[in-house]
């Protein structure tokens, strides 16, 4: 029950830095974007809403460099979902029995994750990120860990 707590909360998070962002409030923005990111470190789950969401930030403020750390670390996430997941004190013991919130429904982190990937293979709004070099690698690195699941 806490960890669909915590996601509802991430996902609230990220509609406040979206009204933040249309709203052009840079300062509101950041500030969900990074409590999103904190939430996620301290409670031990996989960074995906705060790590897209500070890309987001970062892309609209012009910082490619920091937006492709973002996404490095999305990535990251997506590869090593289980590590933080079974590092946590609050979720390690849960293990397979973890649903994560898609589009309204509980789906296993296998699902999950595979539509994080999916979604991110053609990133659309990342096309500025396409040169720097360590989106390129993120990139790799997420296509391979794909192909070899």
């Amino acid at each position: 029950f806490l960890f669909e707590c915590v996601q509802n909360a991430l996902i609230c998070l990220s509609r406040m830095a979206g009204i933040a962002a249309a709203a052009k409030d840079n300062e509101k923005e950041r500030m969900y974007a990074e409590m999103m990111c904190r939430m996620e470190q301290e409670l031990g789950i996989p960074f995906y809403r705060g790590a897209t969401q500070m890309m987001e930030f970062y892309l609209r403020s012009g910082k490619e460099d920091e937006a492709a750390k973002c996404f490095e670390t999305y990535v990251e996430s997506i590869i090593h979902a289980e590590d933080y997941l079974k590092d946590s004190a609050f979720f390690g013991d849960l293990g397979e029995e973890l649903r994560f919130i898609s589009n309204g429904a509980l789906v296993s982190l296998d699902v999950f994750r595979e539509e994080l990937a999916q979604v991110m293979q053609n990133p659309g709004y990342m096309k500025r990120l396409r040169d720097n070099e360590r989106f390129q690698k993120s990139m790799e690195k997420l296509s391979a860990y794909m192909k070899g699941k």
